[in-house]
């Protein structure tokens, strides 16, 4: 999913182990807990997923996400 607003482009889904490290490696400030391998081995790979923020084409942003189902909140199909 694709959203553009201003010059900035937000995409989300999900990635690969190799494309989220690849990703990672760009950020200096980037810590073990935001690892693929620390995200699926802690909340399961089927829970995660990513945001990325790019700005002319250029990642400035990048989260890793995890999907929790509410027990009170009904799922949309």
């Amino acid at each position: 999913m694709q959203s553009e607003h201003s010059s900035y482009l937000v995409e989300t889904g999900k990635m690969s182990e190799c494309e989220w490290n690849d990703i990672l490696e760009h950020f200096d400030d980037a810590n073990i807990w935001q690892t693929w391998s620390y995200g699926a081995l802690r909340f399961g790979e089927q829970n995660l997923s990513h945001i990325l923020l790019k700005k002319h084409g250029k990642i400035v942003s990048a989260a890793q996400v995890i999907i929790v189902s509410v027990p009170i909140v009904r799922k949309s199909t």
